[in-house]
């Protein structure tokens, strides 16, 4: 499986960064690093998680997130 990150997604952890990052860089760098890690791991157990609500998409959760 491979990890494909949609424009939102994208725009969406860039946010998460900015946001972070004006009260600590590297806690910043550190959260997106897990998030991406675990969206990583989706793709070496693609059985891991569940399908997603869109076709052909599936769906890990993070915490409290839904991946």
């Amino acid at each position: 499986m491979r990890v494909r990150w949609s424009e939102i997604a994208s725009e969406d952890i860039r946010d998460i960064f900015y946001f972070l990052s004006i009260d600590d860089e590297a806690a910043a760098a550190a959260a997106v690093k897990k998030i991406v890690l675990s969206t990583d791991r989706s793709a070496a157990y693609p059985n891991m998680g569940r399908p997603g609500k869109t076709k052909g998409t599936q769906s890990v959760l993070h915490g409290r997130q839904r991946l």
